[in-house]
């Protein structure tokens, strides 16, 4: 039993750190779900949350490059930038059922993102939606930089 439970706590640590790696985390929220991703600078950070919400989605494993879109959105706040940023990905999934794994930001300055993601349309049968996200919320919302970049979003599931 006890090796058992040594097994146990292995294997629980390969997966946080297999989470860790990846740049996102999902934290608990009551009744919403939250996410905490991080990166070397905001761009990467952007785009580790966007793969956090997709995650949160479904699962990216599952997901293939199929096709892209172009996306641009503006803010003068980071704040407000990331939630338009992540409000658009979820537009593209709502609109045209879209599941995306990559996103390839181009720019990322004076207040504007362009970017060109990657993924392709669900298929009932072939891919799992995991979790419904009704939209990204201001509750909490973080963008820090230091030591890199760490952002904090709430989504409304």
């Amino acid at each position: 039993a006890r090796l058992m439970k040594s097994d146990a706590i292995i294997e629980q640590r390969r997966k946080v750190e297999t989470v860790m790696a990846s740049g996102f985390e999902i934290t608990d929220h009551t009744a919403d779900i939250g996410l905490r991703a991080w990166g070397k600078d905001v761009r990467d950070a952007f785009v580790q949350a966007a793969t956090g919400l997709f995650s949160i989605i479904c699962d990216l494993d599952e997901v293939q490059e199929r096709e892209s879109r172009e996306v641009s959105v503006s803010a003068e706040e980071r704040e407000d930038l990331l939630v338009d940023w992540l409000s658009e990905m979820l537009y593209l999934f709502d609109a045209e059922l879209l599941l995306l794994r990559r996103f390839d930001i181009k720019s990322l300055q004076d207040g504007k993102l362009t970017a060109t993601v990657y993924g392709e349309t669900a298929e009932p049968g072939r891919h799992h939606i995991k979790l419904g996200v009704k939209a990204v919320t201001y509750h909490q919302l973080r963008v820090e930089e230091r030591d890199g970049c760490q952002v904090e979003v709430i989504f409304d599931i």
